[in-house]
């Protein structure tokens, strides 16, 4: 069964203490989603993401429009590319196994422009 890190020290974070509420809860959404991949990324839209959660969308969208703006979140709505940009600090690879494994979930991510930035940073 997958599992997350969840740093203790994200409390004291600036930008994390700056969300509202809402936004708090949507990243920690985002952080611990079941399709989120182990290299910290997933394919996802707002909307629907909401609807996990019983919050209405213009709620979501304001408090992940929070998390985008501190740089916590990136997006491409045109392909539905949710990213974790420090995911992968916080979530290292166990073994050199995972880390060859990320090949076999490549096409689980969508290609855009976010994806080949994302993956220029952490590869």
């Amino acid at each position: 069964m997958p599992y997350r890190k969840i740093e203790v020290s994200t409390w004291n974070d600036r930008k994390f203490r700056k969300l509202s509420h809402d936004a708090k809860l949507v990243f920690f959404m985002l952080l611990t989603h079941p399709s989120m991949l182990s290299v910290g990324c997933f394919k996802a839209s707002p909307p629907g993401l909401a609807a996990e959660l019983d919050m209405e969308p213009e709620a979501f969208l304001k408090a992940f429009r929070e998390a985008l703006e501190q740089g916590m979140v990136e997006f491409d709505a045109e392909a539905c590319l949710v990213v974790l940009p420090n995911f992968l600090k916080y979530n290292k690879p166990e073994s050199p196994n995972v880390v060859r494994s990320w090949d076999k979930m490549l096409h689980l991510v969508p290609e855009c422009d976010l994806r080949t930035r994302y993956f220029h940073r952490v590869g």
